[in-house]
Parts: structure tokens; sequence; C-alpha cells
């Protein structure tokens, strides 16, 4: 059985190739969207773009616009407005999840996390000692 894949947003649709983007998604939405069947209900403020292979989405937020292509599960930048940095792309990208199956995975990157240093292991020192005399 081949997985249905979609990608979600928060907002509205306006017309047949606009959307209005209201909010950005977080870790309540995942699981809001993975414990139920459908994002189509009244109440929640989720929209559903299918993806079939082959499928390309125009995104338009703010002053950037992007071309998306889904193709053998993956998706690719196509076309930008503006050479891009790699920190507008994630936060395009922030702005959406990805359903694929039962499964919800939010886009863009995770936040940085501060790392701890491992902690060494003590060693133990043998010392011998000679008296001099």
């Amino acid at each position: 059985m081949e997985k249905t894949h979609s990608i979600i947003f928060i907002g509205e649709v306006i017309g047949s190739h606009e959307i209005r983007i209201t909010s950005k998604p977080g870790i309540y939405d995942i699981i809001l969207l993975t414990n139920q069947s459908s994002c189509a209900s009244t109440d929640m403020p989720y929209q559903s773009i299918p993806l079939e292979n082959q499928t390309s989405i125009s995104i338009h937020l703010n002053d950037i616009s992007i071309q998306l292509a889904f193709h053998d599960q993956s998706m690719h930048i196509v076309e930008a407005s503006k050479i891009l940095t790699e920190e507008e792309v994630n936060s395009v990208l922030s702005h959406f999840m990805l359903k694929e199956g039962a499964w919800v995975y939010l886009l863009g990157q995770a936040p940085y996390r501060k790392s701890r240093p491992r902690k060494r292991k003590k060693e133990g020192i043998l010392k011998e000692g000679k008296e001099l005399g």
C-alpha cells in the first residue's frame, strides 16, 4: 500500500493558486493532526494540499516566492524570486507540515541546541616514589 502525501498549513485558501498563512505550526498541531484522520474540519484552521508524484506548488510568503516540486518522495526548490539564504528557506518551510500516511512532520530546521561536552572518565594514576639518600 502506497502512502499518501500532503502538505499542510494553517490558514485559508483564497483562490485556486493563492493561500493566506495565518500562523506557524508547532508540536501541538502535529499531535492534533496525527490523532485525527483528516485535516478537513470546519473548526480546524488546517488546509491540506495533496502531493502526488511530480506535483509542483508555488508559495508566496512576504516578499519571497518559491516553487517547490515533489518528485520521488522528496521536495526540491525549482525556482525562487531571488537568491535565498538558508535562513530564508527555513523560515518559509517552517510554515508547513508534511503528512505521510498517518505521520505528520514539521518542515524546517530544528532549533539550535547547546550541546554539553562529554564527561571525561577520571583516569587512575599510579605513582611510585623512591627516597633519595
